[in-house]
């Protein structure tokens, strides 16, 4: 089984070699870069700080919301296009957002107006916001010069749980429900859209192994596809010691795996890619119905 699952890993660490070649610049970034995920994310450290955040066509607009130092609520405002982060092999592997922080005062009276001055509101740059993304539950961000910041998204109705208890800030949402799934073919001239698909996902089990060696999985988290599409199979994710590759889930279907990466997975979408051997890629994005 340990050398099955390291085969895979390493046959999904090669797609990007294979189809650099194989596939444009603009259809590998169109597989492997999902959007960050929408909503409430925050940095799970106490601080009582945290973003809202919304993206639409590849625009993000969101708030980062806290304090000032006198302890007032304050709420900055950022939005800008997404940028492609290009890493050294010259493959896209996440998101950037560059943007001003911006303050209004006097927006609008919403709580005891009877007396209150109207005044023409007021909007100011007050920073300057930079917001990382290496997945669409994962995410750095900075403020000015200050160093990066991780974050994640706020998962609630929902229990999501550390999945690494030697990072106890990464979390993994409960998988369990319904969800629909839809597929794009991408091949070595074209895409085109492929079929839709509906499964029902049971009750996560969690295995620890806290004796692992190293490069050994310490924790395993299967998820077995009880009804629909791919009845009888499950996800399976393990995290290793020591091997940053590690973290991904894997699902194996007939001849082929599907791979899915942890920080892709959030509490309403994740996505799979499976690679043939017609240096096709198939990619399913899978939504949580009657979630959100």
């Amino acid at each position: 089984m340990k050398r099955s699952w390291r085969n895979s890993i390493s046959m999904l660490l090669l797609l990007g070699c294979i189809h650099e070649t194989a596939l444009s610049q603009q259809s590998l970034d169109f597989l492997f870069n999902p959007y960050p995920e929408t909503g409430a994310w925050d940095a799970k450290d106490s601080s009582r700080t945290g973003f809202f955040m919304e993206v639409q066509n590849g625009i993000m607009a969101g708030a980062y919301f806290g304090a000032d130092a006198a302890g007032d609520n304050v709420w900055l405002i950022f939005s800008g296009q997404l940028q492609p982060v290009i890493g050294d092999d010259g493959l896209q592997n996440g998101w950037l957002l560059e943007s001003p922080l911006r303050q209004t005062t006097a927006a609008g009276c919403i709580l005891n107006c009877a007396e209150a001055d109207m005044v023409d509101p007021v909007t100011d740059e007050v920073a300057q916001i930079t917001l990382t993304f290496s997945g669409r539950s994962q995410a750095t961000f900075s403020i000015d010069d200050s160093e990066p910041t991780n974050i994640y998204p706020a998962y609630w109705g929902n229990p999501a749980f550390a999945f690494d208890p030697e990072q106890p800030n990464l979390f993994l949402p409960n998988l369990t429900g319904t969800w629909v799934g839809v597929s794009t073919m991408q091949g070595r001239f074209d895409a085109f859209d492929s079929d839709i698909f509906i499964m029902e996902i049971g009750e996560r089990q969690v295995t620890n192994f806290p004796d692992a060696a190293d490069e050994e999985a310490f924790l395993e988290v299967l998820y077995p596809i009880i009804k629909g599409s791919f009845s009888g199979l499950d996800i399976l994710c393990r995290y290793f010691r020591n091997i940053d590759t590690a973290s991904l889930c894997l699902v194996p279907i007939s001849m082929d795996i599907a791979g899915i990466r942890i920080n892709d997975i959030s509490d309403s979408r994740f996505t799979w890619l499976v690679s043939d051997d017609t240096l096709t890629l198939t990619r399913t994005d899978f939504f949580r119905l009657n979630y959100d």
